[in-house]
């Protein structure tokens, strides 16, 4: 049913993500101006910026370019740069040059989502269904 890339010895990252995201404030007017494609190149950076997290690099910079974006998302280049600044205005990157960075992940960051006691009961009874 759902992969397990743990299993194959991938490393897996993790970060909070709220389940009402879409009414944040400085969400809601990317997805005012912007739609589901404004949501997701936002979740998008987030999640470059956090699987490239290690002790090393704590930069929190979106380190992909607009145009490599713009392909991932079947978006053009002008759109994805027009909507990060549009983003970097909101508050929700920091803009330095042609560069991003979202230095808010590091408040979403968890050790170990599993040992909060509701998650491990969540996933508890998933593997319950997924056996069934």
């Amino acid at each position: 049913m759902c992969e397990e890339p743990w299993k194959k010895g991938s490393p897996v990252k993790w970060f909070e993500h709220s389940s009402i995201a879409s009414a944040n404030k400085k969400i809601k007017p990317v997805l005012q101006k912007y739609g589901a494609a404004g949501y997701g190149l936002y979740f998008f950076c987030v999640e470059l910026v956090a699987r490239e997290l290690t002790p090393q690099n704590t930069s929190c910079r979106i380190s992909w370019d607009s145009e490599t974006i713009a392909a991932d998302l079947h978006l053009t280049t002008e759109k994805v740069k027009e909507m990060l600044a549009f983003m970097a205005e909101k508050g929700l990157f920091e803009a330095d040059k042609d560069s991003y960075t979202c230095k808010k992940i590091m408040c979403r960051l968890d050790g170990t989502m599993s040992q909060n006691p509701t998650i491990k009961r969540i996933l508890n009874n998933f593997k319950g269904l997924k056996d069934a």
